[in-house]
């Protein structure tokens, strides 16, 4: 199997089952690069994010269905993510990669400067009497793939519409801002980690 994309930049990034990835400048009609990493016999999907300076590469393998499993898509813009890849778009040298199990979802539509993503997915935990709907919440450098922040089995609203995100990021205050199917998440990023500010 062998996904393709063509994004900004004319930059074309292939990606097959064997965790073989190539990427094309078009614009030059060269080769920016190739890297043979892990295999993914169960791939099924590849998305690309060009940030500042950097390539990445999300692929995703089949995700599994069953009680207690995670939702990670939502629409065409929320997607699963097995693995992200990092790579320089002026060297073509990879910088970072990292696995996550279980996936996590990420909108793919994040501010081109910002330095953290963010990722969510969700998940219903299941009585008798009703479901109550969960989220997970995680924060990644893009300077290094380190997740710096996570908050697991969040309450989720019981309107909850889906887990689309729409990042917005304030420089010269440091803040990150997030709305997630209705409820907004306000995050101050410092030197060590980020804390969450109050909810209005």
């Amino acid at each position: 199997c062998q996904l393709g994309h063509v994004g900004q930049r004319m930059l074309a990034e292939l990606f097959d089952s064997t965790g073989r990835l190539t990427v094309w400048d078009l614009l030059r009609g060269k080769q920016l690069c190739q890297h043979s990493l892990t295999d993914m016999p169960k791939l099924t999907s590849m998305h690309v994010m060009l940030l500042d300076g950097q390539i990445l590469v999300l692929p995703a393998d089949q995700i599994s269905r069953g009680r207690g499993s995670y939702t990670t898509k939502h629409g065409d813009v929320h997607q699963p993510v097995s693995r992200f890849y990092s790579v320089s778009t002026e060297t073509g040298e990879l910088r970072w990669k990292k696995a996550l199990d279980p996936p996590w979802g990420l909108s793919i539509h994040q501010p081109y400067s910002s330095p953290v993503l963010l990722m969510v997915r969700s998940r219903s935990d299941r009585t008798i009497e009703r479901s109550i709907p969960k989220m997970d919440v995680a924060m990644l450098r893009v300077s290094d793939g380190e997740i710096i922040h996570e908050e697991l089995d969040r309450a989720a609203a019981p309107t909850s519409t889906g887990l689309t995100t729409y990042l917005t990021f304030d420089p010269p205050n440091k803040r990150v801002r997030a709305r997630i199917a209705g409820e907004l998440l306000e995050y101050r990023i410092t030197d060590e980690s980020p804390g969450e500010d109050d909810q209005p």
